[in-house]
């Protein structure tokens, strides 16, 4: 039976850490400049933001002691400067699924569930980032009903 847990404690934690490892090598391929391999896929400090559960939370797709997805919601507030009106939203940094896993439903389910806790909360919008390359990615978050609204360019200058 496959159930949503918090990531709330280093067993969660260090499940996490290997999921991403593993969800992590398409990225690792497509953009060294960017990820290295690392047996550490997080920073101490959000760890610990994670495992607080204050503003940051985690969650995953359990199949009995089996780690098949996980999410990972930042609840922001954005106080009002300049232009910039007040709000708050909920931020998706990171979303990934076992390759063994996908095609299943578990990021769909997630995101259903990170939605129902933005219900709760009033909380109306949810932002996220995606790499251009990731299709599989993208065609799942316009199914959930994303659409564009920034475009983030990059270029390399050489020395």
């Amino acid at each position: 039976m496959t159930t949503i847990i918090p990531i709330s404690d280093e067993i969660t934690y260090l499940q996490l850490n290997s999921l991403k490892k593993i969800v992590g090598e398409l990225a690792l391929t497509h953009y060294p400049l960017l990820y290295k391999d690392s047996d550490t896929m997080y920073s101490h400090a959000f760890k610990k933001r994670l495992l607080l559960a204050e503003t940051l939370q985690g969650f995953a797709c359990m199949n009995n002691d089996t780690m098949m997805a996980y999410i990972i919601v930042e609840w922001v507030h954005v106080s009002e400067k300049g232009a910039l009106k007040e709000r708050d939203f909920a931020y998706i940094h990171d979303l990934g699924t076992h390759p063994d896993f996908r095609k299943q439903g578990h990021a769909y389910a997630l995101m259903n569930h990170v939605e129902e806790l933005m219900r709760k909360q009033n909380i109306v919008d949810v932002e996220l980032a995606v790499h251009v390359d990731f299709y599989e990615a993208i065609q799942l978050y316009e199914k959930l009903g994303f659409s564009a609204r920034t475009l983030r360019l990059h270029k390399s200058v050489k020395p």
